[in-house]
């Protein structure tokens, strides 16, 4: 009777013991599967619902630079300052930093000269800061006429108008082509800005400026900013003197100076361009100087397409 019982209960404990061994493998599948789920869903492609769920929980950063109108004027540091912009906004593929002459009003190159119709045409981003009564010295001085201590100076343009329309705009970065043009005092800040800032421009264009104010001690404009150079030779001499600092210069260079001009000697141009293939004879110079030239408008829309055009061949 006892081997019937055993006979028919031993088979039920083994089925039961063999149910309980069978937990842990079961439980160890169901764990993988449930890790195959989650490597699937991490390595499989995206239904266009999670991506919509995603761009909805991380929006879009907002834009780092402010637009520019295709013209208008900015008020940077107390000063104003008009940009123009091609009409394909697209097409950009430079910025221009135009400096005026002597108490020249900002927009004066543009309704004199075809300038800046020639610019916008080939693609420049034009920055045309009202310079006003500037020499473009790197600071005032207590000899500084009262008068002219109200216009912005090298610094400003340094220090204030490029760094915010790089910040604030996105323009005249480092990675940008970047050129400067001036007229008369304005040729001697493009000098001045590039020897500042030899990194930033690609090239400079200079007309009809002045570039050692050591030759030039008897002009008015020198005397009212640095005072007399009797009293002050090392201020006429020092730092925003650009034959004394010749060696700072590394950015090409179109030097112009009509050979009849009566209000700044030609001589200040060809001293300066002598000085550069001197001391820099691998940096790429050019001098125009015309023989019918003056100080004027007639020369300075003569230049455009030739200062242009030396910008092209530095682009390439």
């Amino acid at each position: 009777m006892r081997s019937v019982f055993l006979y028919y209960l031993l088979p039920v404990f083994c089925l039961a013991w063999l149910a309980r061994c069978s937990q842990p493998q079961a439980k160890d599948q169901q764990k993988r599967i449930e890790a195959e789920q989650i490597v699937d869903s991490v390595t499989s492609p995206k239904t266009d619902s999670t991506n919509a769920v995603q761009k909805q929980e991380k929006p879009a950063p907002p834009p780092d630079c402010l637009p520019l109108k295709q013209m208008q004027t900015l008020t940077i540091a107390g000063h104003a300052v008009d940009v123009a912009i091609p009409p394909d906004s697209i097409k950009i593929k430079a910025n221009l930093l135009i400096l005026q002459g002597w108490s020249f009003p900002k927009d004066d190159w543009c309704k004199k000269s075809s300038l800046c119709k020639k610019a916008l045409a080939q693609g420049y981003r034009l920055i045309m800061p009202e310079m006003g009564k500037s020499t473009y010295s790197s600071q005032l001085y207590p000899q500084t006429l009262a008068q002219w201590r109200k216009y912005p100076t090298l610094k400003w343009v340094t220090d204030s108008l490029i760094p915010h329309l790089q910040k604030q705009y996105c323009v005249m970065t480092p990675k940008q082509h970047n050129f400067v043009v001036g007229l008369s005092t304005g040729a001697r800040g493009a000098g001045l800005v590039v020897m500042n800032m030899p990194r930033l421009f690609k090239a400079a264009a200079a007309l009809s400026g002045d570039f050692d104010q050591r030759k030039i001690p008897y002009d008015k404009i020198m005397t009212g900013f640095y005072g007399s150079i009797y009293q002050f030779p090392k201020r006429w001499a020092g730092k925003d003197n650009m034959v004394v600092n010749i060696e700072k210069f590394q950015t090409p260079f179109y030097l112009g100076h009509g050979r009849l001009d009566r209000v700044c000697p030609p001589a200040q141009t060809l001293q300066f361009y002598k000085a550069l293939k001197k001391h820099h004879p691998k940096l790429k110079v050019a001098l125009s100087m015309p023989a019918w030239a003056a100080h004027n408008y007639k020369y300075w829309d003569y230049e455009v397409d030739r200062f242009l055009k030396f910008f092209e061949e530095v682009s390439q």
